[in-house]
C-alpha cells in the first residue's frame, strides 16, 4: 500500500482479501502458477496446474523459493518489462522451444540489461 494512500484502512482490506489464501485459490484455474501463498502453492489443484513440462516447472520454482524466497522484491522502472521478459521464458520453457536452464539463463541476462541501464 502506497504511504500517501488517502484510504488507507480500504486499501489494507482490499490488499487482505486479494492476497487471502481463499482468493488465491479462486485464481489457479485461471493460470496463477505461482501464489504467493505456501498453502496456496502446496494445494493439490495448484500443485496439478504446475505439474507441467515434465514437472520441471515445478521442481525448478521449488529450488528457487527454497533458496531465495527470503529476498525481498527491489523497487525498479522496469518491473513490468522484466515481468513481461520472465513470463516469456516460462512461456519458452512450457512450449519445449528451450530447456528450463536455459530460457530462464536467457532471461536473466536480458533482465540484468534492462536494470543496467
Amino acid at each position: 500500500m502506497n504511504s500517501v494512500s488517502r484510504n488507507k484502512d480500504a486499501a489494507w482490506r482490499f490488499l487482505a482479501w486479494a492476497t487471502s489464501k481463499e482468493m488465491l485459490q479462486r485464481t489457479v484455474p485461471y493460470e496463477n502458477i505461482n501464489p504467493t501463498r505456501k498453502s496456496v502453492w502446496e494445494d493439490p489443484t495448484t500443485v496439478e496446474a504446475t505439474n507441467w513440462a515434465g514437472g520441471e516447472y515445478r521442481r525448478t520454482a521449488q529450488l528457487l523459493l527454497s533458496k531465495y524466497a527470503r529476498i525481498r522484491w527491489t523497487p525498479s522502472v522496469y518491473v513490468t518489462q522484466a515481468g513481461d521478459r520472465w513470463a516469456a521464458a516460462l512461456q519458452e520453457i512450457y512450449e519445449g522451444t528451450q530447456t528450463s536452464e536455459q530460457a530462464l539463463k536467457n532471461a536473466a541476462a536480458d533482465i540484468n540489461q534492462m536494470v543496467r541501464k
